[in-house]
């Protein structure tokens, strides 16, 4: 069974802040919007890394941001979702607009509205 409409928009908007969050630079910023999407106690793997908490990703987000300045990560596609899971496509592009790696992220909501967890996969298979 799908979800209503209002519940599609606001998982939306909860992983349009996310990948806004993967995004910002600023460690501050970047916490506020975290904390406004990812569960404190939530999860993020991938095949590179297994964290827990929101503090932890915020942490490794700062890190690939000192590795790789000024890149950024572009949902591109939208979320589908029913139940309290969900997909989305997504690519990481460095500064002048290459694209490093393209993915697939499955997430869990909380009860919430935030990320309980979130799994992604590298492209292509």
């Amino acid at each position: 069974m799908k979800p209503d409409a209002a519940l599609v928009q606001q998982r939306q908007a909860t992983i349009r802040t996310y990948a806004a969050a993967w995004c910002e630079f600023d460690p501050a910023k970047r916490l506020e919007l975290l904390h406004a999407c990812f569960e404190e106690t939530g999860t993020y793997s991938d095949p590179t890394v297994f964290l827990e908490s929101r503090a932890r990703l915020n942490a490794y987000l700062g890190d690939l941001h000192g590795r790789f300045a000024r890149s950024k990560v572009v949902q591109a596609s939208e979320l589908e979702t029913y139940r309290n899971v969900g997909r989305f496509d997504w690519h990481w592009a460095l500064e002048d607009g290459t694209v490093r790696r393209r993915g697939v992220d499955f997430v869990t909501f909380a009860e919430s509205g935030k990320l309980q967890s979130v799994v992604g996969f590298f492209n292509p298979l």
